[in-house]
């Protein structure tokens, strides 16, 4: 399964790689993490937990790497976007992304990025306002849900 995922992957990443050059920020490319189901064995607190960076808008996963048990997905990303030329894209992830290090490597690639940190992450949350990096996109608590289809 190892061999076919990295052949698919690497097609997909030459699809996007033989394309035109892309106009900077013309590519939403997401990473995130997620640990999958029913893997998590009795009397432990971990299962697979794999990284994934996907084109949201065609729907295509370009890379995906398990976490190992000894790392978490601060260490893991990195190793993931190195395999992908980031020239054009926007980097999007969550708070778990927002680090420094990753900021840069995106940025030195060619690339940009944005991290979302919630309120609920004060630390972060702070630090990100004082260093300018913090945009605000919308005062909602649930973009995207409408409160009129809520139950009872």
């Amino acid at each position: 399964m190892d061999q076919l995922e990295q052949v698919l992957g690497q097609f997909f990443a030459e699809q996007q790689a033989t394309a035109a050059v892309p106009e900077r920020g013309s590519i939403v490319l997401a990473v995130d993490g997620k640990t999958l189901r029913g893997t998590i064995p009795a009397g432990q607190s971990r299962g697979v937990h794999l990284v994934a960076a996907y084109l949201p808008e065609q729907g295509v996963v370009l890379a995906q790497r398990a976490v190992d048990r000894k790392e978490n997905e601060i260490v893991a990303v990195p190793k993931l976007l190195k395999q992908l030329d980031l020239t054009g894209m926007v980097v999007v992830g969550d708070a778990m992304q927002a680090q420094r290090e990753l900021s840069i490597q995106v940025v030195e690639a060619q690339g940009d990025y944005l991290w979302f940190v919630k309120e609920n992450q004060k630390t972060q949350y702070r630090i990100s306002g004082a260093v300018g990096e913090l945009v605000i996109l919308s005062e909602a608590k649930n973009p995207g849900r409408d409160p009129s289809l809520r139950s009872g």
